[in-house]
């Protein structure tokens, strides 16, 4: 098995419509249509790669899909409030914690864009079953105490280990 993460902090992974598309982007594309793999997995922070222009993750895919035998795209997990952060939480903040409502509108409306992209070859995993009650309010530790979050935007390594199951379904 062989595990190639291309990423980098705060660079932008997706193709663009208009003029030349991030180096990120080009150089995931190369690596892949080098590579040729199995399977090509998708996770961003899509309110902000999506919010102006949701047709680029369309684009991406495109240009992957040749080269790629599966996508797999993760839609993007609640975002944590304020009251969630390290920080408020030694100051006594305590769960329930909710996603604000802006951000929750938003980042579904997102992730609709998301799942709409699913097809023969891509498929979607949704998150939001992982980390939301059927109340709305967040799921923010596992069973046994670990926090499913790095920080308001990143999931630890025991959020990330919850969507192994639905990774192993696809």
């Amino acid at each position: 098995l062989k595990l190639i993460i291309l990423s980098t902090a705060g660079a932008d992974p997706l193709a663009t419509r208009e003029g030349p598309s991030p180096v990120l982007f080009e150089r995931t594309l190369d690596t892949i249509r080098h590579e040729k793999p199995a399977i090509v997995l998708l996770a961003c922070h899509w309110i902000y790669k999506l919010q102006q222009d949701p047709d680029r993750l369309a684009l991406t895919i495109q240009a992957i899909q040749p080269h790629a035998g599966k996508i797999i795209v993760f839609t993007q997990p609640p975002l944590l409030p304020p009251a969630a952060t390290r920080s408020a939480i030694r100051q006594g903040s305590r769960p329930p914690f909710f996603e604000s409502p802006a951000d929750r509108t938003l980042r579904q409306r997102l992730n609709q864009t998301v799942k709409s992209l699913a097809s023969p070859g891509v498929s979607i995993i949704d998150t939001d079953p992982f980390f939301t009650h059927p109340d709305g309010s967040l799921i923010f530790q596992s069973p046994t105490g670990q926090s499913l979050f790095h920080d308001p935007v990143h999931l630890s390594t025991h959020g990330a280990n919850q969507l192994n199951p639905a990774l192993l379904l696809t």
